[in-house]
């Protein structure tokens, strides 16, 4: 049978990090009319400080991805997205560069597929994501993660055929709609909480929040306390101590270095907060 991946499975070195399964496609046995896939799954990897620059292919349709664990920043010509556990990313930028950094704490693992020449699959994606760059926090991402282990199995198995890929990209498309059509929450919410997602664990006032929400600053505070039962600054300093026990928990980081990372103002105050949340000071977590 005429296999139309290659697969590798090695412990090989990839900017800091080990990546050990990699799929790719067999370019030169794509016929310049077809359609080709492009498949990475580094689903043992250990990126710790991994750092590097991506490019999609020219002919990329689309680049979707799946952050396992950790945190990635994706920093782009216009804009900085910052990725944690379970939010997937959809990228129709073709060609343009990107540096791609995983932030310290919990190693970084994701499912990364790049979609090439499918002109289905390019009117699917500009009709269901018309944005250039979509991010889902997705409330199950182990049904995205599940679909993407079965394109894995059929290039292991069968060697990548043509129709049980393009279905089972097809099952991932409407498996993300589905995703993004489960969030319940008010638009006014959903971009008020892309605009904290977006600037990472730095400071941001609640003024900028409302701002990027449309939204006066009374009625930022109703729709976090209505949706969220919390304020929007008890929001964010959550965010920053769950991020800081991972931090701690590599053994890796001193405190001070961990309350800098965390988005905290002085040590002093991160000491408070944390021991305020856990019972503990960081230095005996």
């Amino acid at each position: 049978m005429k296999h139309n991946f290659f697969y590798r499975k090695d412990d090989f070195a990839r900017n800091g990090g080990h990546v050990l399964e990699d799929f790719y496609t067999n370019r030169s046995a794509a016929p310049e009319s077809g359609c080709f896939f492009h498949l990475n799954l580094y689903l043992e990897s250990e990126w710790d400080r991994y750092s590097g620059e991506s490019v999609c292919q020219p002919e990329s349709t689309a680049f979707i991805g799946l952050v396992l664990s950790g945190t990635q920043e994706r920093k782009g010509r216009e804009e900085t997205l910052y990725l944690n556990s379970g939010d997937v990313i959809i990228d129709r930028v073709r060609g343009e560069p990107l540096k791609i950094s995983a932030l310290p704490g919990t190693p970084l693992r994701r499912i990364g597929l790049e979609i090439c020449r499918n002109r289905t699959f390019e009117a699917l994606c500009c009709t269901i994501f018309p944005e250039r760059i979509t991010v889902i926090h997705c409330p199950y991402p182990e049904r995205v993660e599940s679909v993407l282990k079965e394109l894995k199995n059929e290039i292991c198995q069968y060697g990548g055929r043509e129709a049980e890929i393009s279905m089972l990209i097809f099952r991932l498309l409407q498996e993300l709609s589905s995703q993004q059509g489960e969030n319940s929450l008010p638009l006014s919410l959903q971009k008020a909480l892309a605009f904290i997602q977006k600037h990472g664990y730095r400071a941001v006032t609640r003024e900028q929040i409302a701002e990027a929400a449309g939204v006066s600053v009374r009625k930022l505070n109703d729709l976090f306390l209505q949706y969220l039962h919390n304020t929007p600054g008890r929001y964010m300093i959550d965010r920053r101590i769950a991020y800081a026990k991972e931090l701690l928990s590599t053994r890796r980081f001193s405190v001070s270095e961990t309350a800098e990372l965390a988005g905290f103002a002085s040590v002093e105050f991160f000491i408070r907060e944390f021991r305020q949340y856990t019972g503990k000071t960081p230095g005996k977590y």
